[in-house]
């Protein structure tokens, strides 16, 4: 009786030691699981952010490439002319280079004779905003726009003036705004001088500091 007593308590400690063992694994299997499954959720979490921001950076880039853009580029003009009452005149197009229609135009215009050495210094004052404009500036068309000099010249520096030569230059500036298919609102300003070559063709340049657009 002693002996299966010995017996008994001998198989019943390894039992239990046998169980021990086999808790302790299955403890730390449960543990290395739930490791892994912290860090796959991990993993996951951070390609989900990572495919998030990337879909942010392309849904920006597409309104980007689609948006409207206006800008406004050398035109022609009309040059003075006094006994058929005509003033300089400055005629600069508005361009949508962008992908999709520009809305909700305004549009600021003047123009006057201003020496190019005062370009720096000339105030631009608030030019005018025009009653009549498109309703919508579809993507890769172009529009006319004008402005007046408010008086005539003297009729013996028209001539100069045409050419550049000093007395002053026939100057456009302006402001345009317009909303882009996504409702952003967006401002393009410009500033231009206009000549005429011998041949009457009309050139131009862009006033620094007097041309910017987002």
């Amino acid at each position: 009786m002693v002996v299966l007593t010995a017996v008994y308590v001998a198989l019943t400690a390894a039992y239990v030691q046998f169980s021990g063992r086999t808790l302790n694994a299955i403890l730390r299997q449960e543990k290395s699981s739930a490791d892994q499954f912290t860090k796959q959720i991990s993993s996951l979490t951070k390609s989900a952010n990572a495919m998030e921001n990337i879909a942010t950076v392309i849904q920006s880039g597409n309104a980007a490439v689609m948006r409207a853009y206006l800008s406004v580029v050398i035109g022609g003009a009309s040059y003075q002319e006094r006994q058929d009452g005509v003033r300089f005149e400055a005629k600069p197009l508005l361009v949508n280079t962008g992908s999709t229609p520009a809305r909700n135009l305004r549009i600021w215009i003047s123009a006057d004779i201003v020496p190019v050495e005062k370009a720096e210094t000339f105030d631009y004052p608030a030019a005018k905003e025009l009653a009549k404009v498109p309703a919508v500036a579809a993507p890769h068309q172009n529009y006319n726009l004008s402005a007046i000099v408010p008086n005539f010249v003297p009729d013996a520096h028209v001539h100069i003036i045409k050419q550049g030569q000093g007395i002053g230059e026939l100057t456009v500036w302006g402001v345009v705004t317009y909303e882009d298919i996504f409702g952003e609102r967006h401002t393009t300003k410009f500033g231009q001088w206009l000549f005429r070559y011998p041949n009457n063709s009309v050139y131009g340049y862009f006033i620094p500091g007097q041309n910017d657009m987002d």
